[in-house]
């Protein structure tokens, strides 16, 4: 990405594993873990469920293009050029109901985001 070059699925998978047993690693550690990651696809998703030895919640900081972009823009030094903005939206594959991903909308306050992700990881459901 570095290199303005689009990730592959390819490049993903290891990348995915990676992830995937690190968490597994932390979780038998500490009982429990958060990873922040691009997991755009569903096919992503489920890898990480799937590597993942524990349940495995999902959210989604959800915003538009153009804010995405302004993020991107002010910070300096970030691996992925703003260029490779639209091949990570076009890649983007929205969760469906099935999956139970909390999509919450990333303008809203760090604390109101904690609040609504916690209450949501929280609910026994």
């Amino acid at each position: 990405m570095r290199a303005g070059v689009p990730l592959s699925d390819a490049d993903r998978w290891p990348w995915l594993d990676r992830i995937g047993h690190a968490a597994t690693t932390e979780i038998a550690n500490h009982g429990i873990v958060v990873a922040a990651c691009s997991a755009l696809k569903r096919s992503y998703r489920d890898r990480l469920r799937e590597t993942i030895l524990a349940p495995v919640r999902f959210v989604l900081l959800d915003s538009d293009s153009k804010e995405l972009a302004r993020r991107l823009a002010n910070r300096p030094g970030h691996y992925m050029p703003a260029g490779l903005l639209s091949s990570q939206i076009d890649t983007l594959e929205y969760p469906q109901p099935d999956e139970h991903v909390l999509v919450v909308d990333a303008l809203l306050s760090p604390p109101t985001l904690r609040h609504q992700i916690i209450a949501w990881l929280t609910d026994p459901h």
